[in-house]
């Protein structure tokens, strides 16, 4: 019986392969809103899995049909940074202590950037960059009502992280904040008829709530962090109005950990950083900087940090799973090749078209400000979380290649306009 059932599981995987072939549009949608359900499990015959590993391959089989059937050779320039991504996680897996294990890890990482290329490419080339970003809100709003649930049944709510339907509680924040400038930019394009409006301030309402039962310590920290990178350049003041809601957010968490009262900040500045997570992250950041000097070119080998660490420094080996900055764990797992192989991509996602249009150039700025912003929160993050092992981190990193090039394109009348 399990043999037949796996032979139905087969052919239905076989035909939807074939519709995605058909209609790129639809994988990407099924694995946009997977992407946000990383604890959601599925099972059918033998066969059990993540939901979002189920939509990856059923999404990377179609891709690879449409290749064979449509054979264009055309190749985007968001193809080479997500090449030497793959090239320099491989290349470390020849020097790592476990070679079968690093090459899983980097064929993880290369399904993910194989997605991200072919994500950018159907959006791209489907122009449904509105509705795959209209999926995105339905995803905020379920991941919010999952956090409410989560908050609502939890024995002590002040001491629970809820994480909506991410596994990690601390990449939930993250997730909230890199859509608040597409929240900002649809407001503006909005005709703001009733609908449109009833629906801005629900998600802006779901938004805030969310975040508010969220990761205090991780909010906070992703809101200083995105007003460093404004400050720092890459957004112009003007456009700070736009971090508003995270700003109030982030100050409502440090005033319901008591920061706001007679006690001198410097007091509670110094107990923070005193604290036993603080002084984990410390002691792992430093870890993973060893790490990164010890073997500068190629890393200890994509996926095996904690594996090196409980090889070299057994004494440090339960910090492992706790190093949370990809800035760090990139290094310590592929060297600076790596490293580098990651800034290219992010530098050329930064580098938006110079193309002027004098009669949309204030349109083609609003488009430009939104990247930048959802870049400047993407590399906020990798700060203080590791996020490059998020499936969602790459397809976000795929609309807005999409989004720049040609997924949304700029029109004439503000008001009549529609994403």
């Amino acid at each position: 019986m399990s043999i037949i059932i796996d032979l139905i599981f087969s052919g239905i995987f076989g035909a939807s392969a074939f519709a995605i072939a058909a209609f790129p549009i639809l994988g990407a949608s099924l694995l946009i809103v997977s992407s946000t359900l990383e604890t959601a499990v599925i099972s059918f015959g033998s066969w059990q899995g993540a939901l979002v590993d189920g939509a990856l391959a059923l999404y990377l089989a179609g891709c690879a049909l449409r290749l064979i059937l449509v054979r264009k050779k055309e190749i985007g320039s968001f193809f080479y940074p997500l090449a030497a991504i793959v090239f320099t996680g491989f290349l470390s897996v020849l020097f790592c202590l476990n070679p079968l294990s690093a090459a899983w890890s980097a064929f993880r990482i290369t399904s993910y950037a194989a997605a991200a290329y072919f994500f950018s490419v159907t959006i791209n080339r489907q122009s449904k960059a509105g509705w795959i970003l209209a999926l995105l809100f339905l995803s905020a709003i379920i991941s919010a009502l999952l956090s409410i649930m989560q908050w609502v049944r939890a024995d002590d709510p002040s001491l629970i992280h809820v994480s909506g339907g991410f596994s990690d509680w601390n990449f939930y924040p993250i997730f909230l904040a890199s859509l608040s400038p597409f929240w900002i930019y649809q407001a503006l394009r909005f005709k703001h008829t009733a609908g449109e409006t009833l629906f801005l301030i629900f998600f802006y309402l779901m938004l805030l709530l969310a975040l508010g039962v969220g990761s205090r310590s991780g909010t906070a920290i992703v809101v200083f962090a995105y007003l460093w990178m404004a400050g720092a350049g890459p957004l112009k003041k003007k456009h700070m109005t736009w971090l508003l809601p995270i700003v109030l957010v982030g100050v409502a968490h440090l005033s319901y950990n008591g920061w706001f009262t007679s006690v001198p900040w410097s007091k509670r500045a110094a107990d923070w950083i005193a604290s036993p997570r603080m002084q984990e992250r410390a002691v792992s950041g430093l870890t993973a900087l060893r790490v990164a000097t010890g073997r500068p070119l190629f890393g200890a080998g994509v996926g095996q940090f904690d594996e090196y660490i409980e090889w070299a420094n057994p004494d440090l080996s339960y910090l492992g799973s706790s190093t949370q900055s990809s800035i760090l764990l990139i290094p310590a797992e592929t060297g600076l090749l790596g490293l580098f192989a990651y800034v290219f991509l992010i530098v050329s996602l930064f580098s938006i078209s110079k193309k002027r249009d004098v009669e949309n150039e204030e349109q083609l700025q609003l488009k430009s400000t939104t990247i930048k912003a959802s870049i400047s929160i993407v590399i906020a993050a990798s700060l203080i979380c590791v996020i490059h092992t998020h499936l969602y981190i790459w397809l976000l990193l795929g609309f807005l290649y999409a989004m720049d090039h040609a997924g949304i394109q700029p029109v004439k009348n503000n008001n009549n306009s529609n994403l």
